[in-house]
């Protein structure tokens, strides 16, 4: 896929206001997707969906918040749960992300600042993403490492590992910064 643009349109202030709670936005861009090795086949005999390798080159994610509303008393789901929510069975054995750029973009009151953060240079691998309790028992664990300059000064390095089958949402996470 030589490119790939995923953004929302409606402007973050009317979705917020129809669902009267804080709410994000989220946009994806990516300027090269390769995926590797993909048995087609399978795909449509067993509705499994198996991509042994992905990569994503020059993925833009632009995420927005408004903080002038109140949050949703509901509970976020973790990564595992979403997984498990997810039908057909699908299993991701890496996704690697090269020359991204993440950007968050938050709301406030209009007499206060409004925050602005961004990492660029991102690097980012995902392995064993996977919601098929038969890879699940031999390999459990979600890793991701991720890479990359924090408002184009410091370093920041960081591994989270998610059990996807851990009923808990326990996870572990580790990371440096530098500059």
């Amino acid at each position: 896929i030589d490119s790939l643009k995923l953004i929302p349109n409606f402007e973050i202030i009317d979705f917020v206001i129809e669902h009267g709670y804080r709410m994000g936005r989220i946009g994806v861009q990516s300027h090269q997707i390769l995926i590797d090795e993909v048995n087609i086949y399978k795909w449509l005999d067993q509705e499994y969906y198996h991509l042994p390798k992905v990569y994503i080159g020059g993925m833009d994610l632009n995420i927005e918040s408004d903080r002038r509303f109140r949050r949703q008393p509901k509970r976020k789901l973790t990564p595992p749960e979403l997984m498990a929510k997810l039908s057909p069975l699908l299993r991701v054995d890496s996704l690697w992300i090269r020359s991204g750029i993440i950007e968050y973009h938050e709301k406030v009151e209009s007499r206060g600042p409004k925050g602005y953060f961004f990492l660029d240079e991102v690097e980012a691998l995902l392995t064993n993403l996977c919601n098929d309790p038969s890879h699940l028992i031999v390999n459990p664990n979600a890793r991701l490492q991720v890479e990359g300059n924090i408002m184009g000064e410091g370093m920041v390095d960081l591994t989270v590992q998610y059990p996807l089958n851990d009923s808990s949402h326990s996870y572990s996470m580790e990371g440096r910064m530098d500059g």
